[in-house]
């Protein structure tokens, strides 16, 4: 649960760390270790649980098991058919009082619990109780166990979630090895149960456990996709060095027969065969976080004597509980003031819906880099102002909600008019945003976030749908997540989306874009599963993962903002290539995108009433969409014909083929095939020649291309034995073309530009060679997992003489002539991700 910053003094050799006490910390930093106020009354043990932050292994996604959900609603049947097996005890409640305790109190709920019953009463009323508590904070305690065993032979679970972010309302044991879980509603809310978190200690080795999760709202999860829960134990831990790993066997994830105001709960089933004897487990939705790992890990970045002259760190305000809300600002102060200001800025914000601790380490990840001893990141403070904001919601965090504060309301859907009462961490940002952008221009604004039905991690940008504007104006939003895509191996552009519903006018990302006038504000969302393709398909993201996107926005941030702009200039051409109806439609209405890949799940997501509210609300609408239809048709028909005239019009018109982000992953197949006309001297737009260079030789094959499309499949069997060879011909240019557009493995790496996987091995070792040729410790900051600090490491000298470059960074076409290229791709270097990456 703890970040994996090591202090200075630390003297591990097993790259294994846990939260350090503030207590230990030196006395050089400025800020005093809060303890977490959770603002509900409600007893909780402070300090919470530590735990090591060794990322595992790539851990596979499992295959999914078809007829496991009929099986268990058959189960579910029986059980309402033979009630007379159940046992129905309560042995855990985080609120009420324990019987063990001398009070009855929960005796009489276990008496009147039905899980599986029709009524919802018992499940609603015992995940809302938190909200009718009073603001208070409680101080440091240890909470004794809810159920005690009452002999050794008594195998019962005993449960906790009495901790910062624990998540577990109360368990029920209905056999001897299984158990009904009710997750706590967000605080103030009859909802938004997702995120999980307890522990189990008394556990029998090898007895196969059964556990229920049975009032969870979303109607589908990435748990029927192969996502497994994270498990933790203590002994494995001490003993092995273990942290988090995925485990459990029988999961999925289906609507139960328990009723709630619109529909029914879902419920979420796995099982565990336990290894130790008496161990302490932990179960998790997603790697914790905590609001202590946070003030642990910010304290010890201030102990370093080099890191923390590189930021500053102040209160941005204080939440309902009264916890605060930090904020830092990175950037290298020991400049004159007039360079300082004349720089450009930087906001990123993380954390704002509590569940989503992977956005945190992601966020973990960017603090590494920026404060770190690499030149691109020294690069980075010296053209740079960073605001950075790494946790809007304490209160959630630290009470264990998905989404909410603690005043009930998701901070996410408040940016447009935000109450500095009721949501003071968004109002002060909101506000400092524009104070910031006042004082010097502001290029990008990005809030990172979670995602729980989408795998990968992708972007979600504001794209201006306004008729007019220029072309560049239409594409430029695309070009950062199109060059973070060139980066790293597990973002994918194919998932991100540009357009702006209206439920989702009230975000971040589109508050600041059309109130403050930022172009390129963006949500990143990273999977709670993992990868659909590339090097991690299938495969579960680990810290490791979620860390090195941080590092790879960084990166992103340089290219972006190079002062050789061909990097951008070769990113707008495939773009307007990409998206031709943005180049012919620069001056007219935009065309529509899907919005379906911003679906509910995604986070800047659509919660579970704002979907029924936009049902509700179509079907008013539809009546009207129907009797417009008939008018429109008629305009359409007229519109195509004209439109095929055009087309059959133009003789010489130019054939595009793109893939989707699969066919990184060494296949081979084209996606689809766009034609458009070749007339592009108006000012502004790409002309017929440099689309011609982009496609290579796409105009001498482009009737082979028509013949690949499944539509013209069956003119291939009329043509001759000449045909033949022209098909063959066709798929090998394809293959060509694609990679240059899309970079596949076997792209090349021999332009200038640098682009896709191909030069990903070059790129790396020309890394390496300009940290030799400054000084510079040789580090490979895309595979490292952290960034310590410890003695010997760096000096302030590693930083002084390292010479000021401008704007930008070296490129690869500076120095190729220097560069010992490594010829093996980085696929095959599985074994060496902990290593500094220095060349052979």
């Amino acid at each position: 649960m703890s970040s994996s910053y090591a202090p200075p003094h630390s003297t591990s050799t097993t790259n294994l760390t846990t939260i350090s006490n503030p207590s230990q910390s030196s006395s050089h930093h400025h800020h005093h270790h809060q303890m977490p106020k959770n603002g509900t009354g409600l007893l909780m043990s402070i300090p919470g649980p530590l735990h090591l932050t060794t990322p595992p292994l790539p851990e596979p996604i499992a295959a999914p098991q078809p007829n496991l959900i009929a099986q268990m609603l058959q189960r579910d049947q029986q059980r309402l058919q033979n009630p007379t097996g159940l046992m129905n005890r309560v042995v855990f409640d985080c609120i009420d009082p324990s019987p063990m305790m001398g009070n009855g109190g929960g005796s009489s709920l276990a008496n009147n619990q039905q899980q599986q019953g029709g009524d919802d009463s018992s499940v609603q009323n015992a995940s809302s109780a938190a909200g009718s508590h009073h603001i208070a904070h409680v101080g440091q305690c240890n909470l004794p166990p809810y159920y005690q065993p009452l002999s050794a032979s008594d195998n019962t679970l005993v449960f906790e979630s009495r901790f910062e972010s624990g998540n577990l309302r109360r368990a029920i044991q209905v056999y001897e090895y299984e158990y009904d879980l009710i997750l706590k509603f967000d605080v103030n809310t009859r909802g938004h149960t997702q995120w999980f978190y307890f522990s189990v200690t008394n556990v029998t080795k090898g007895a196969r456990y059964k556990f229920n999760l049975i009032n969870l709202l979303k109607p589908d999860s990435l748990y029927n996709y192969g996502m497994k829960p994270l498990v933790y134990s203590e002994m494995d831990a001490k003993r092995k060095g273990r942290g988090w790993y995925r485990d459990g066997f029988d999961i999925c994830y289906y609507q139960n027969n328990i009723k709630r105001k619109n529909g029914y709960f879902y419920t979420f089933t796995f099982s565990m065969e336990f290894q130790n004897d008496h161990d302490v487990y932990y179960f998790a939705y997603c790697y914790p976080y905590t609001y202590s790992n946070l003030q642990n890990y910010l304290a010890n970045l201030e102990a370093d004597p080099i890191r923390r002259k590189l930021f500053k760190r102040r209160t941005l305000c204080h939440t309902l509980a009264g916890n605060n809300c930090d904020v830092l600002t990175v950037t290298s102060f020991s400049c004159d003031p007039q360079a300082l200001k004349n720089r450009k800025g930087v906001v990123v914000s993380a954390r704002v819906h509590p569940g989503e601790s992977n956005a945190s380490w992601m966020m973990k990840g960017l603090i590494d880099f920026l404060t770190g001893p690499q030149l691109d990141a020294k690069i980075l403070r010296d053209n740079f102002v960073f605001k950075i904001v790494p946790m809007l919601n304490p209160d959630g965090v630290i009470n264990g909600n998905y989404r909410v504060s603690l005043s009930g309301f998701d901070l996410n859907r408040r940016w447009n008019d935000p109450s500095k009462k009721l949501h003071p961490t968004v109002h002060h940002t909101k506000q400092m945003i524009r104070q910031f952008m006042k004082e010097r221009e502001v290029i990008l604004y990005c809030d990172f976030h979670g995602h729980s039905r989408k795998k990968n991690i992708f972007m979600y940008g504001c794209c201006k749908t306004k008729k007019g504007g220029t072309l560049q104006s239409r594409l430029q939003t695309r070009v950062f997540p199109r060059i973070l895509w060139k980066i790293s191996q597990n973002f994918s552009y194919n998932d991100c989306s540009f357009n702006v519903q209206k439920s989702k006018e009230s975000t971040a990302r589109v508050v600041v874009h059309k109130e403050l006038g930022l172009q390129n504000s963006y949500t990143i969302e990273a999977s709670f599963c993992g990868a659909s393709f590339g090097r991690n398909c299938d495969k579960h993201f680990n810290t490791r993962h979620l860390e090195q996107m941080g590092h790879y926005f960084c990166e992103a941030i340089l290219d972006y903002c190079d002062p050789d702009q061909s990097r951008v200039q070769q990113v707008m051409k495939e773009l307007e290539v990409l998206y031709p109806h943005e180049v012919s439609q620069a001056s007219q209405a935009p065309a529509a995108e899907d919005d379906d890949k911003e679906s509910l799940g995604s986070d800047d997501e659509e919660t579970v009433s704002d979907a029924e509210s936009a049902s509700s609300s179509k079907k008013k609408k539809k009546g009207s969409k129907r009797s417009s239809k008939s008018a429109k048709k008629s305009k359409r028909s007229s519109h195509t014909s004209s439109s095929k005239n055009r087309r059959s019009a133009s003789s010489s018109s130019v054939s595009i083929v793109t893939a989707d982000d699969s066919s990184r992953s060494s296949t081979s197949r084209i996606s689809s095939v766009r034609s458009r006309t070749p007339q592009r001297s108006t000012s502004g737009k790409i002309s017929r020649k440099e689309i011609q260079k982009i496609l290579a030789n796409a105009k001498k094959v482009q009737d082979e291309y028509q013949n690949l499309d499944k539509s013209g499949a069956s003119k291939k069997s009329k043509k001759s034995s000449q045909g033949k060879k022209s098909s063959s011909a066709s798929s090998s240019q394809g293959a060509r073309l694609r990679n240059r557009l899309h970079n596949t493995e076997s792209g090349s790496s021999q332009d200038n530009f640098g682009v896709g996987r191909g030069a990903d091995f070059e790129f790396e070792s020309y890394r390496n060679f300009r940290n030799r040729l400054f000084g510079v410790a040789s580090s490979n900051p895309l595979t490292s997992t952290s960034h310590t600090s410890g003695a010997g490491s760096h000096d302030d000298k590693s930083y002084e003489n390292l010479p000021r470059l401008g704007f930008g960074r070296l490129h690869l076409n500076r120095v190729k002539n220097v560069v010992v290229v490594d010829a093996t791709p980085r696929e095959s270097n599985n074994n060496n991700e902990n290593q500094d990456g220095s060349s052979a």
